[in-house]
């Protein structure tokens, strides 16, 4: 009894972190500091030092819901090609590292005594994204539908491993980074050239992860269907 109340009771510091970062936003709008100019003065007033500040405000963006794509866009801008995207990446993959643990220890405990309990075909998806965590993160990853830094908290709640949500958010974060970088590097630049040839890329690259995507989903649902079936026939 006293196990699941304290199981309850970190689910409820989770909600309540989550809705206290909501409101903070809301409150004091952060999001309107989301601005090119912005960032503009904080190196010109910081030099050197921008450049942490910068990664240290990738992290907190990630961890607090703000928009990320638009950091992508003022890193290529500002830094370059080159070191706008170590800048983005190393930022958000922390970010989402601290959100994935946070969600990991307050409310994961929760969830899979519900799964338990209540949802034996959720808990099946679940123990699948456990045993091929690094492929369905790192495909998801590549799928620039899902909200960035929500899928954070969510992964946290699942089964996925640490190591595998790690490396397929790191590895899978790379290409969508290293496009809108590039382009936004390039179109500051003036580079039609350059803003062509990643037009291309970008399109060629959304359209081969679209193809893989459909494949993946139709293999996960082939291969939960013949679970289901071999399941069946042992019951």
């Amino acid at each position: 009894m006293r196990k699941r109340y304290a199981i309850t009771l970190k689910f409820l510091l989770f909600i309540f972190l989550i809705a206290l970062i909501l409101f903070g936003i809301k409150r004091y709008n952060l999001d309107e500091y989301l601005t090119l100019e912005f960032f503009e003065r904080v190196v010109d007033q910081y030099g050197a030092w921008s450049h942490i500040l910068f990664l240290i405000f990738s992290i907190i963006s990630t961890v607090t819901f703000l928009p990320a794509s638009f950091l992508g866009v003022a890193s290529g801008i500002l830094f370059g090609k080159f070191l706008g995207f170590i800048y983005i990446v190393l930022g958000t993959t922390i970010g989402a590292t601290i959100s994935f643990v946070i969600a990991r220890y307050l409310g994961r405990p929760f969830v899979e005594n519900v799964l338990k309990e209540r949802m034996h075909t959720v808990l099946k998806y679940d123990k699948k994204l456990g045993e091929e965590g690094f492929k369905t993160v790192f495909v998801l990853r590549l799928i620039p539908i899902f909200h960035f830094n929500l899928f954070n908290y969510a992964l946290g709640l699942t089964k996925v491993s640490f190591k595998d949500y790690f490396w397929g958010t790191l590895l899978g974060s790379m290409p969508g980074a290293g496009m809108i970088v590039f382009l936004s590097h390039s179109i500051a630049a003036n580079s039609w050239t350059e803003i062509i040839i990643g037009v291309i890329i970008g399109i060629a690259f959304f359209v081969i992860v679209f193809l893989y995507y459909r494949k993946f989903t139709r293999e996960a649902e082939t291969t939960s269907v013949q679970e289901e079936i071999e399941s069946n026939k042992k019951t």
